[in-house]
C-alpha cells in the first residue's frame, strides 16, 4: 500500500493552528498565528473566522487574541477518557504521587514531541512549565530521553539528523554524542533522568512504558532541584523502576 496522503488543505491549516495554540497559554493574535503557520494574514483569517464559528476556537473581542475553543475542550477531554493509557496507568501514578508527594506527569511520543496526556499536581509549592496537551522536546526532559532510549540506532539517527539540540537552559546536554552514551545508559537501568535540562531548577525522574516491545508511552516524576538529596534521588529512582513494572505487568 502506498504512502496515505492528506486531503483538504483547510483542515490542514486549522491543525496547524491548533497547533500553534496548543502551546501558548495567553493566547495569539492574527499577525502571531499567521508567521507561526508560515501563511498570510488574509488566509489565517478566513479559517479562524471557519473555526471560531465551529467553536474550535474562540477570540477575545478586547485584545483581539485567539484561543483553543470549547468544542476542542470537549474533543480532548472525550480523547482522554479513551486512550487506554491513562485508565490502565491512573492507579499506579496516583499511588507513585502520594508517596512522593510530587508532580507525576504521562506522555507519548508524538511528532518527536513528548505530548502531556495526565499531571498529577503536587500539594508542595512548585511551578512546572507543562499542561496537558502541550509538547515539550524529547532530547531535553527525561521522559523523552526514556523514548528516545528505546530506539533503534536508525531511528536515532534520522531524529537527530532533523532536530537541533539547542540550548534550553545552561544544563541542556547539547552534543549528540554525549547523549547517545546516555541514551544508551537508560536503556541499561531502565529509568532516566534530567537535571534542570528542559526547565531551571527542576528534576525529573522517569522511565518508558513498554508492552510485547512497542514503547506505548512514559511518565516521570518532577521535582525542584533544592528538594533532591541524594537520599530522596534514590527513593524516587526506586519507585519509578518499580511503578515501571507494575504498569507493564498488567498490560
Amino acid at each position: 500500500m502506498g504512502e496515505q496522503k492528506a486531503y483538504g488543505t483547510v483542515l490542514l491549516r486549522a491543525k496547524s493552528i491548533l497547533d500553534e495554540l496548543l502551546n501558548y497559554e495567553e493566547g495569539l493574535t492574527l499577525k502571531e498565528i499567521s508567521e507561526g503557520v508560515n501563511e498570510s494574514k488574509s488566509t489565517t483569517l478566513k479559517v479562524l473566522n471557519t473555526m471560531q464559528l465551529t467553536g474550535m476556537i474562540r477570540r477575545n473581542e478586547d485584545d483581539k487574541r485567539y484561543f483553543i475553543g470549547p468544542t476542542m475542550v470537549a474533543y480532548g477531554e472525550k480523547a482522554r477518557k479513551d486512550f487506554n493509557l491513562i485508565q490502565v496507568t491512573k492507579p499506579f501514578l496516583t499511588e507513585l504521587q502520594k508517596v512522593t508527594n510530587e508532580t507525576i506527569n504521562l506522555g507519548i511520543e508524538d511528532n518527536s514531541k513528548v505530548v502531556f496526556l495526565e499531571k498529577l499536581e503536587s500539594t508542595q509549592a512548585i511551578h512546572l512549565n507543562s499542561s496537558i496537551g502541550g509538547s515539550m522536546d524529547m532530547y531535553s526532559s527525561s521522559m523523552g530521553k526514556a523514548l528516545l532510549a528505546n530506539k533503534t540506532d536508525e531511528e536515532l539517527k534520522e531524529y537527530f539528523a532533523t532536530h537541533q539540540l539547542a540550548a534550553l537552559t545552561e544544563n541542556t546536554i547539547t552534543s549528540v554524542d554525549q547523549l547517545m552514551v546516555q541514551l544508551k545508559e537508560i536503556k541499561k537501568q531502565n529509568f532516566s533522568t534530567e537535571w534542570g535540562e528542559n526547565q531551571k531548577e527542576v528534576v525529573c525522574i522517569g522511565a518508558s512504558i513498554v508492552k510485547r516491545g512497542v514503547t506505548l508511552g512514559a511518565f516521570s516524576v518532577s521535582v525542584p532541584e533544592y528538594r533532591v538529596d541524594e537520599e530522596t534521588f534514590e527513593d524516587i529512582k526506586r519507585l519509578v523502576v518499580s511503578t515501571k513494572n507494575q504498569i507493564e505487568e498488567v498490560l
